[in-house]
């Protein structure tokens, strides 16, 4: 599946970077008058407040039991002010652009209230999710296309890596509980459109397929179990999905550029050759100097159904070109 999407992407991309080419000539003698200079570099600075959605909420209400049931209230404190960058260099005589972009997401302490029924017993209190991070690296290229005298089309693409850090109670400094790196392609449009002369609209469009490894902490020790995973070896993780951003720029000084735009990332995030089980024993009290834990286990497969994740937010930036 991996090596299929690969070849899609490439194929795409090769053929955008050929038409291109065809009509390089035409594009070179339209914009001949706009151009100041062969080349540029652009570095652009976000203040974005990310709302960040993650797999082990919209997983929560999923059960295997039948005769069990969960509801979620709305996820709390899972928001952060971060700075994500953009580097670009764009060739005006030959109508390419080379993009990358970072940013990493972090929630501490997010937290929901959930309602549980089993069978005849019902349970209403608040959980805590363990701490995670999500960072995202882009690289990619386009090829400029002129449809109008104020209107400007990228198409291209590259490769997106996704990497996810779960943390866990009692884990040292430092340790993760469960981490994934995934690398992948991904198609590429983007539209600028000019509506005064210091005054533009941009809208980008983004589709990715990343996989890989997960690496996972074991065993995971709380306050009221001890679990032991096994049979988790050749796991992998998976995201498809998009990455939508709308954005007004205004151009000040020739080279600052100052934005307002919104920025959103759909992933389904699904498990791979997922075929742990848990092996858990229960805290059954104290005996003076440590915790005592059950003899008798209990064996359990964790919820491994594909499900979304989603980071939006409105962001402020502003730019320098050189």
């Amino acid at each position: 599946m991996k090596f299929e999407v690969y070849c899609l992407c490439i194929s795409f991309v090769f053929f955008v970077w050929s038409f291109g080419s065809l009509h390089s000539e035409e594009n070179e003698t339209a914009n001949a008058s706009k151009k100041e200079r062969s080349s540029s570099f652009e570095l652009l600075l976000k203040r974005q407040t990310y709302h960040f959605i993650p797999y082990e909420y919209t997983s929560l209400t999923e059960v295997q039991n039948l005769h069990q049931s969960a509801t979620t209230d709305k996820l709390r404190q899972n928001s952060k002010v971060l700075i994500p960058f953009v580097f670009g260099y764009e060739n005006h005589e030959k109508n390419y652009k080379l993009e990358i972009s970072y940013f990493e997401m972090e929630i501490v302490n997010p937290n929901v209230l959930v309602l549980r029924t089993n069978e005849n017993q019902i349970s209403f209190n608040r959980e805590y999710l363990t701490p995670v991070t999500r960072s995202e690296l882009e690289a990619n290229a386009y090829r400029k296309f002129y449809l109008a005298e104020d209107w400007n089309l990228y198409l291209g693409g590259g490769i997106r890596n996704i990497n996810k850090y779960k943390y866990g109670t009692y884990l040292g400094e430092g340790a993760f509980q469960e981490y994934f790196f995934t690398y992948g392609p991904q198609v590429s449009i983007k539209s600028e459109y000019s509506v005064m002369e210091r005054m533009k609209v941009s809208i980008g469009f983004d589709g990715f397929y990343t996989q890989g490894n997960r690496f996972l902490k074991d065993p995971i020790l709380n306050s009221q179990t001890f679990t032991f995973p096994v049979n988790i070896a050749g796991t992998e993780g998976i995201y498809r999905g998009y990455e939508l951003d709308v954005s007004l720029s205004y151009r000040f000084f020739e080279n600052f550029k100052f934005y307002i735009g919104y920025n959103q990332i759909e992933s389904k995030f699904s498990y791979l050759n997922f075929h742990q089980i848990n092996v858990t024993y229960l805290n059954s009290g104290w005996n003076g100097n440590d915790s005592t834990f059950s003899e008798i286990p209990s064996f359990s497969q964790p919820t491994q159904t594909g499900n979304f994740e989603t980071l939006k937010g409105i962001y402020l930036g502003g730019s320098v070109n050189f």
